[in-house]
């Protein structure tokens, strides 16, 4: 007596190998699943900008993760879906950095503060070998005379109020000394130098 593989309970190698290539097909699946499973939700916040005045908060712009996003407002929102996040704000006067841990975003609203950058003077127009001594004191680190040049003159200052006036004496040979006073703000500041010829017929005093 014959009896059929069906009632033996066995599959024909035909449906064995249907069964193996579907499961093939659903392995991946299910490892694609699992990782979506694991990787972490983005996850979104707000900045708390601090130490920039507003008027001029639309010249910056907020960097993170690879985005770049202008600044519209001192209270912006960011979102991002690892552990921690660098965020770096850019503009002429100011800057700020931060890492942000995945806690603190959940956590609430995030102080993100920005600091004023180092006054750097730019000298223009300055004749041969001009010399500038700052005078004036703080934030100058000292009255000693430097050459201007390529890339010569007085180290940057560092700015511990939004605006400074400092006192530059400028000399040069062949020309007046000259006594100058500058206001200057962070970040890069143009200073032209306008020096008069000392000759024969200029008359007064030159300053000290």
């Amino acid at each position: 007596m014959l009896f059929s593989a069906l009632a033996l309970g066995l599959a024909s190698p035909a449906v064995l190998a249907g069964d193996e290539r579907s499961a093939a097909r659903e392995e991946p699946e299910d490892g694609a699943q699992a990782d979506r499973r694991g990787a972490p939700e983005s996850i979104s916040c707000t900045l708390d900008i601090r130490g920039i005045p507003p008027a001029i908060a639309s010249s910056y712009n907020l960097r993170y993760a690879d985005r770049e996003e202008p600044l519209r407002s001192l209270r912006h929102e960011i979102s991002f879906a690892g552990s921690t996040i660098t965020v770096n704000l850019t503009g002429p006067r100011y800057y700020g950095y931060k890492t942000i841990a995945r806690e603190a975003c959940l956590a609430g609203e995030v102080h993100f503060p920005v600091h004023r950058k180092a006054a750097a003077l730019r000298f223009e127009g300055a004749p041969p070998n001009t010399t500038v001594e700052c005078v004036s004191g703080p934030p100058c680190p000292d009255a000693k005379p430097r050459l201007l040049g390529e890339g010569a003159g007085l180290p940057d200052l560092p700015m511990e109020l939004d605006l400074a006036t400092v006192e530059l004496r400028f000399k040069s040979s062949g020309y007046r000394p000259r006594l100058q006073r500058i206001s200057i703000q962070p970040g890069a500041n143009r200073i032209d130098v306008d020096l008069e010829p000392n000759c024969g017929c200029c008359g007064g005093a030159a300053p000290p």
